[in-house]
């Protein structure tokens, strides 16, 4: 039998609490007190900040977190977050998480003078491969001594198992000198 108690604004049932893990991503003109305003809300709510990610990019600031609240305070959450002045925010229920089974996770690398196409090609060949990117950061700098543009990426990517590694490596080295770029993997400590 399910039993169901509201105390507190929490639902609880037989001992739980029932709660659900939202993701909230947001965008906005860059300012002072965005991620205060987020975090007092969550808080708000009874809600519990796990995880995120933001950067400031070309003058907007940017992010996506993982936050877990008690179910029946997600509508009013919903309803006060997506009301901040200046600030786009969406939100979606993260649902279960995925195990990555029968994955390698590995450290992706990539530098080289900047040109259209770097990263389109390199994930174009990584797909074929059923590789997964978890985690991505890419700049565009100057070169120390030179100037030139320098485009970096650093990733965590998901190999299957089942991927012969020294083909990969010998795909992606084809890929590196059609480009004239170093790509790097290796398998994460």
């Amino acid at each position: 039998m399910f039993i169901q108690l509201i105390r507190s604004g929490l639902a609880i049932s037989a001992g739980c609490i029932l709660a659900t893990n939202l993701l909230l991503t947001y965008v906005g003109e860059d300012r002072p007190g965005i991620v205060q305003e987020l975090s007092a809300l969550v808080s708000a709510h009874g809600g519990n900040w796990l995880e995120s990610k933001m950067s400031r990019m070309g003058g907007r600031f940017a992010g996506i977190a993982l936050v877990e609240i008690s179910t029946p305070h997600v509508e009013g959450l919903r309803s006060e977050i997506t009301q901040i002045p200046g600030l786009s925010v969406y939100l979606e229920e993260s649902g279960v998480p995925q195990t990555d089974q029968d994955t390698l996770t590995y450290e992706l690398n990539i530098v080289g003078l900047d040109r259209t196409g770097i990263l389109q090609e390199v994930t174009t060949e990584m797909s074929r491969q059923s590789i997964n990117v978890i985690d991505l950061e890419t700049s565009v700098r100057a070169a120390p001594m030179s100037g030139d543009k320098m485009f970096f990426a650093d990733a965590q990517v998901l190999v299957p198992s089942d991927v012969d590694l020294a083909d990969l490596h010998g795909r992606l080295d084809l890929v590196a000198n059609e480009l004239g770029i170093d790509i790097l993997l290796e398998l994460s400590e």
